[in-house]
């Protein structure tokens, strides 16, 4: 075992290397010339001599020595001599522009470069007024040849500078990681032990000498006295050559890219001394993992900035293929990792942040970017007095297991037509598509450019994506590609994505007018030269925002109603232009009153909505109500099933069936039947939860009727139990109380108790259905639809983390967890809601909304609500469907505080309260959202208040009644939260969909809510987004026990 300790340096390698024996081979590099091998001997005397010469130059601690090498027995000598030196090696890649290596060395401002003869000509132009030292001239062969060949005695400390790797920058200029000695023999020793590196291994050396993974390939070898074998770039590039140089050269261990191990064939290494792979420097696909996955080959993930010396994080893949993201692991020994929102908090398991790097493996920082470094580098606030973290820009979640998953770079993050976009999502649902075999999308301009490597049709590729985003995240254009192009460390080099524009087709002119109209109008819209015939709409720029354009200037210019589903299934202009010319021209509160019932009635556009729903999937119960109970008592059944009658005698919606009319429905009332249905089942008691959750999913006919049913149960003596079920096309939840509060009536009367009466009906539903019609076509639906175009404009998408992706087809299961709030917090929130003059939903409605902007990071956050859509007295004791949804749009921005975030969601709660008659449907209609399949329009979580004044509560006599579970727990939303106010207790009942969270997820969403609102309310003054959501035990998880015990690093002083 291998301790790393405050004294142990990699510059003081030759102390280790003198161990082995000087006989093994340490280097063996492979050319067309034939191999050229270098013992551990050889290479301790050649560096030694090298390094005195260095020392004789001026080399030591603080000076970098620049090393302008190809692979080799000059650049392992060369690299060694340096750390013997004192000083810190800088590597210049000879593919790099002149231009960023003669950067690179004035940024070092290296004393020394040292080259070969036939880089000399490169070195005297991108470093002219640096010693250079060719190091295979005879000349200085021989000056090397007089100096002792056993390192010179150098006071190297662990934290001086060992080297420095330029990476990227953002602003286009390089930028100069400096790491230290001890960083580097920390990455080092955690190898060592982690990928079980001994003598006997032959270490393939594939990394680029100007990246960091070469500190891999070299040093870790070099420690462990194993050989390291390399070869000429186009060797170690080329898949084929790669291959046969393992297979023939017995490699047992490699790093490498998930780029370049996506080109190879594991069935070609069979029988090879091959055991094992690190994967780096780029995410891991779960297709390439699964191809690779057998026994006795171990895959390695590995995660980490060059800032963090090399790696801080590995994952073990399993010998079996995974389901899924593959993650990145977990934190190295002397590492530390968190993922922390933009205040440096810790975010919840399962939620998206930046994640950030603390421990022993951390660079100085950047050379000559003071600035920089202060930018990335930040005090520890979870670690010890002095630590430091590095702020990574990469964006990752934990999983309730404990390990992290790489979600995409922040700095990915685009904004598009004022949508954000994570262009890593985007990459991740198209490369699932079965015929991508690579894909990169990029923002050029303004607009999105999709690169595909494999077999793929375009505009399968559109649908594909259609299916699982928004219109605004949908490539407008796609280039197919033999392969990506990969930059010299085996990354995807974006610079070199093709120019789309460089893809156009062959010129067809307009011919016809129509055509002619249309590439003028496109040419306006898109702000193109030219368009022609077969000119894709998508393909040019367009988006959804353009077609609803487009659709205002046909309709206005051509009289014919373009519907943008139109658009995209024919996005060719001339496809375009002859669904237009095959088209049709477009066509150019009074008080509730009964209306005659001589034949079918409007439906509402709730109904309308409904029924649509409903047509498509006729076996579904997504929307059935049903509620059932035990009863245990002397039950009268006769009276039972009369008072039933007399519930469908009051109520004309129990009644009522659907028929089709040109392909809209009609509702028609039908006569009360002579005696209701009620059959009576017997069975066991503990058949009896299951019967009726059976019983209550059956599927009902809209056009045959008998909507509502009923069920008895016979179990013994006085042991009953009931099972009710009405569709929701007919009723609601409002509904529910009164058909349980009347039904317990009827059977009293039924019973013969005295006193017992219900109001007269005087309306029904399709009273209030002919009036509405009348509404939508008057002044108030103009206004309100008014407001809610403006409210709704460009509503964003939530995106709420989810533990599977989205189905394009989703079945629609779902269930529920619950939550009681604290009685100090309820009854805080009642007394907040009462002081401050706000609604008791806008006070909880503030924890929920301070949860997802925690989870999303968002600012504009838009939920659904339930509101009963009952604003006339008239209409309030009918049983109906009047239930509205509402959409709720809340601005965070800002910073507020929790009184300021409820006073912001009381102020949106009262202008949709305020305007709650316009049917959710009409508005959908109105607005026309992006539509995605799988999700519903414009919000996909809700939180509707319940008082629980409004819950069904059956009272039948003399016989008690006990709930039994028959609740349909379908998944309308992706969430729906229930707030259930007793007035002493509140409860939250979430509703969630079952394909996209788990259930340890929601335990979690609820946790977070109730911390929300209880420590917003201790609290209203804090900053929201400051509010502690978190517990205690999650919070020492995601800090403390998912990270290794010993992060310090440095243990006692002394030598390996």
């Amino acid at each position: 075992m291998h301790t790393v300790v405050a004294g142990a340096a990699v510059g003081l390698l030759h102390q280790v290397t003198a161990g082995h024996d000087e006989s093994r081979v340490a280097l063996r590099f492979v050319d067309g010339a034939g191999p050229v091998e270098l013992t551990y001997g050889e290479l301790g005397r050649r560096a030694g001599r090298l390094a005195h010469a260095l020392r004789e130059a001026g080399a030591g601690p603080g000076k970098v020595v620049a090393l302008l090498l190809e692979r080799g027995p000059h650049l392992m000598v060369a690299r060694m001599a340096v750390m013997m030196s004192g000083a810190a090696w800088m590597p210049l890649d000879p593919r790099n522009p002149p231009a960023r290596l003669a950067f690179q060395a004035a940024d070092v401002a290296a004393p020394l470069l040292l080259t070969t003869s036939d880089l000399a000509g490169l070195a005297g132009e991108v470093a002219p007024a640096t010693v250079t030292w060719v190091l295979d001239d005879p000349v200085r062969e021989a000056e090397l040849a007089r100096h002792p060949q056993t390192a010179p005695e150098v006071d190297v400390r662990p934290h001086d500078p060992a080297y420095v790797i330029y990476t990227s920058g953002s602003t286009g200029t390089p930028k100069g990681v400096l790491v230290s000695h001890r960083s580097a023999y920390t990455y080092c020793v955690n190898v060592l032990e982690h990928h079980h590196v001994t003598p006997g291994d032959r270490i393939l050396q594939t990394a680029n000498p100007a990246f960091d993974g070469t500190v891999f390939d070299t040093f870790t070898t070099l420690l462990a006295g194993a050989t390291i074998v390399s070869a000429p770039f186009a060797v170690i590039t080329d898949p084929d050559a790669f291959t046969e140089l393992i297979v023939a050269e017995r490699v047992t261990f490699s790093f490498l890219t998930p780029a370049f191990l996506r080109l190879l064939d594991p069935a070609k290494f069979a029988g090879s001394a091959l055991r094992g792979f690190v994967a780096g420097g780029e995410s891991l696909a779960a297709e390439v993992q699964a191809r690779w996955s057998r026994p006795g080959f171990t895959l390695h993930h590995g995660y980490g900035p060059t800032e963090t010396t090399v790696a801080c994080m590995n994952y073990v893949c399993p010998d079996t293929p995974l389901q899924g993201t593959v993650p990145i692991g977990t934190a190295l020994p002397h590492h530390r990792v968190y993922v922390l929102n933009k205040r440096l908090r810790p975010v919840p398991v399962g939620v998206a942040g930046q994640l950030y790097i603390s421990g022993a493996g951390l660079a100085h920082g950047y050379l000559n970017r003071p600035g920089l470094t202060a930018e990335r580098f930040l005090p520890d606030p979870y670690g010890r007095p002095g630590d430091r973290m590095y702020a990574s820009g990469d964006l990752a979640r934990w999983r309730p297991d404990g390990l992290l998953e790489f979600m995409g770079r922040t700095d990915r993050q685009v904004k598009l037509r004022g949508q954000r976009i994570e262009l890593g999502e985007i990459e991740h649902v198209l490369a699932r598509h079965p015929a991508v075999e690579q894909c990169a999308v990029i923002m050029r301009d303004d607009y999105l450019a999709a690169y595909v490597v494999g077999d793929a049709d375009q505009g399968d590729l559109r649908v594909h994506l259609a299916e699982q985003l928004p219109a605004y995240m949908i490539p407008s254009v796609f280039v197919t590609l033999a392969e990506l192009p990969l930059s010299p460390n085996g990354k995807l080099d974006l610079a070199k994505l093709p120019d789309p524009v460089a893809q156009a087709k062959e010129y067809v002119p307009p011919r016809t007018d129509t055509e002619r109209w249309l590439a003028g109008a496109w040419q306006e819209l898109l702000k193109v030269e030219r368009v022609g015939c077969d000119d894709n709409f998508f393909e040019l720029g367009g988006n959804s925002l353009h077609g609803s354009q487009l659709a205002a200037r046909v309709r206005e210019h051509l009289l014919i109603e373009l519907d943008l589903r139109h658009l995209f299934a024919n996005p060719v202009l001339a496809d375009l232009a002859t669904r237009l010319e095959e088209s049709e021209a477009a066509p150019a509160l009074k008080p509730i009153v009964p209306v005659p019932r001589d034949g079918a009635l409007p439906c509402t556009p709730q109904q309308e909505g409904l029924w649509l729903l409903q047509s498509m999937d006729p076996s579904s119960s997504m929307y059935h109500i049903a509620f059932a109970l035990a009863l245990r008592g002397p039950l009268d059944i006769p009276a039972l099933q009369r008072a039933l009658r007399g519930l469908v005698v009051r109520h004309e919606a129990l009644r009522t069936r659907f028929t089709e009319e040109d392909g809209l429905p009609r509702q028609v009332v039908d006569p009360p039947p002579a005696v209701f249905p009620l059959p009576v089942v017997p069975m066991k008691a503990d058949e009896v939860e299951s019967w009726a959750f059976e019983w209550t999913r059956r599927p009902f006919d809209l056009a045959a009727g008998s909507l509502f049913r009923a069920a008895l149960a016979h179990v013994g003596p006085d042991h009953h139990a009931i099972a009710l079920v009405v569709h929701h096309i007919i009723a609601d939840g409002w509904s529910a109380k009164i058909l349980a509060d009347e039904l317990g009536a009827l059977y009293a009367a039924e019973r013969g108790v005295a006193g017992v009466s219900l109001p007269e009906m005087t309306l029904q539903p399709a009273d209030h259905a002919v009036w509405q019609r009348g509404w939508l076509d008057g002044a108030e639906m103009d206004r309100q639809l008014g407001y809610w175009r403006e409210a709704l404009a460009d509503v964003p998408t939530l995106d709420f983390p989810a533990d599977r992706p989205r189905s394009a087809d989703p079945t629609g299961q779902g269930t529920a967890a619950d939550r009681q709030v604290p009685a100090g917090t309820a009854a805080a929130a009642r007394t907040y809601a009462r002081t401050h003059r706000v609604s008791f939903l806008a006070v909880v409605q503030a924890a929920l909304l301070t949860v997802l902007h925690r989870y999303t990071g968002q600012e504009d956050l838009v939920i659904g609500s339930i509101f009963s859509g009952r604003t006339r007295p008239e209409l309030e004791p009918l049983v109906g469907f009047f239930a509205n949804t509402v959409v709720l749009r809340t601005d965070l921005s800002g910073e507020p505080t929790f009184a300021e975030v409820i006073d912001r969601c009381h102020e949106t709660v009262l202008n949709a309260t305020e305007r709650q008659e316009l049917p959710f449907a009409v508005i959908v209609d109105a607005l026309q959202p992006e539509r995605v399949a799988g999700r519903n329009p414009l919000f996909q979580i809700s939180m509707t208040l319940q008082p629980s004044n409004n819950q069904a509560d059956l009272s039948l006599g003399d016989v008690a009644a006990e709930s039994l579970d028959a609740a349909n727990r379908a998944a309308r939303f992706d969430l729906a939260i229930d707030v259930i106010d007793s007035g002493d207790d509140l409860d939250l009942v979430v509703e969630y969909s079952t394909e996209l969270f788990d259930a340890d997820r929601m335990e979690r969403f609820l946790d977070h809510l109730v911390s929300a609102l209880t420590n917003g309310l201790a609290d209203p003054g804090v900053i929201a987004e400051d509010i502690d959501i978190m517990s205690s035990s999650e919070r020492q998880q995601v800090l403390h026990a998912w990270n290794p015990a010993d992060t310090s690093g440095a243990v006692e002083e002394g030598g390996v």
